[in-house]
């Protein structure tokens, strides 16, 4: 039997629903364990996870914590989710670490299928 996947959502209090499809849609993957800004690293020094996906409407300066996550996690995959996805935070979180930068959805499938091909991805070299 497969491993179960470990994963990991960086989010806050805003956004329950989009969690909620989330995790639903993690389930067939492994388990989702959330955290919040100030738990982010503690978290990742706790435990390897195959990817930590960081809520970017939920964390207030994104790229210092994606960096902050592959200094402590060098081979961490990280996920940056936003509602409102820009070229400008795009390149940030690339060049901060993140391995995918996507769009929140509320759609099971559509986050199964981009978080299956998240898994297949190899992070960028650490440090820069």
């Amino acid at each position: 039997m497969p491993r179960q996947g470990r994963f990991l959502l960086i989010n806050g209090t805003r956004d329950h629903r989009w969690r909620q499809v989330l995790e639903e849609a993690l389930t067939p993957l492994g388990s989702l364990q959330t955290g919040d800004e100030r738990e982010a690293i503690k978290l990742v020094l706790q435990q390897s996870y195959d990817f930590v996906i960081v809520d970017a409407t939920a964390v207030k300066n994104v790229p210092l914590l994606v960096s902050r996550i592959r200094v402590q996690r060098p081979n961490a995959r990280v996920i940056v989710a936003t509602a409102s996805p820009t070229w400008r935070r795009a390149r940030q979180a690339f060049q901060a670490g993140a391995t995918d930068y996507v769009r929140k959805s509320l759609d099971r499938e559509e986050i199964l299928f981009t978080l299956q091909a998240t898994l297949g991805k190899t992070p960028p070299p650490w440090p820069p």
